[in-house]
């Protein structure tokens, strides 16, 4: 355990004492490891010193979290943190590279998948869509074109949670194409996609070229596409048209591929 993270002034004699008698008799750590000679660990043990700060940070770093809340009954009071701290830590990170892979190392073992999963997503603002608007102005595009796109992407934002992910937007068009929803999946990748171009490329294109690559804009299938007649359908219209006239009139258009006015349009020289 990190005694810097550790309030060890917060922490009473009873409990020092606790993880004293641990790591000393049940760890067997010596008093050399802890930087303190036998005489000065014999009074302490002898209750004739009390268990100093110093002492307990030395203790400390043979010591776990989940060994400390077992032998204690709950977790050690831990310095907190700050927005300042935050800050501080990011600010070095962006001009020290070997700080700044220390502290991704330091995030993924801490935090695991959560952390490569964060890593991969973006969680959009009401400020990001008002920027969104305004990009859009700027074009020149027409406030309905503008107010359309905005539906949505606030429509699938509300499904997503707000947070923008390669599995959960495939997933939430995937769900639009099974409900048959062909022309609102077409509408709402364009706009998705339209989104990520305006807002995300510019303040993160890494970010941005994961989420835009991890899907499609697809074309609705035109199922009211009208089915060509067959030679023995068009044979039974011209037989049932009513004079030669009609006949040869059907025979030229079928033959040549005109429109029903196209014959019309043709002019003698």
């Amino acid at each position: 355990m990190d005694p810097d993270l550790v309030r060890v002034e917060a922490v009473p004699q009873d409990v020092r004492r606790r993880v004293f008698e641990y790591v000393t008799v049940v760890k067997g750590v010596r008093p050399s490891e802890l930087g303190y000679d036998k005489t000065y660990m014999y009074r302490v043990r002898r209750g004739l010193m009390p268990i100093s700060d110093e002492l307990f940070r030395a203790l400390l770093k043979f010591i776990d979290v989940d060994e400390y809340a077992r032998l204690v009954g709950s977790a050690p009071p831990l310095v907190d943190a700050t927005p300042d701290d935050i800050i501080r830590v990011v600010k070095k990170a962006l001009v020290d590279k070997s700080f700044r892979n220390l502290l991704f190392d330091m995030l993924r073992q801490a935090f695991g998948d959560e952390f490569r999963e964060y890593k991969a997503s973006w969680t959009v603002t009401e400020r990001d869509i008002e920027e969104f608007v305004r990009a859009k102005r700027l074009k020149g595009l027409r406030e309905k074109t503008i107010q359309a796109e905005v539906h949505y992407i606030r429509q699938a934002l509300s499904e997503l949670n707000w947070t923008l992910t390669p599995e959960g937007i495939r997933e939430y068009l995937a769900g639009l194409r099974e409900d048959g929803e062909d022309y609102v999946l077409k509408h709402t990748a364009y706009s998705l996609k339209s989104l990520l171009k305006a807002v995300l490329r510019p303040k993160d294109p890494a970010l941005f070229s994961l989420l835009y690559n991890s899907f499609t804009v697809t074309k609705p299938r035109n199922h009211g596409r009208v089915k060509l007649p067959t030679l023995e359908q068009l044979r039974q219209i011209w037989a049932k048209l009513p004079s030669v006239e009609a006949r040869f009139y059907f025979t030229l258009l079928a033959e040549a591929g005109l429109r029903p006015g196209e014959p019309f349009l043709v002019k003698h020289r």
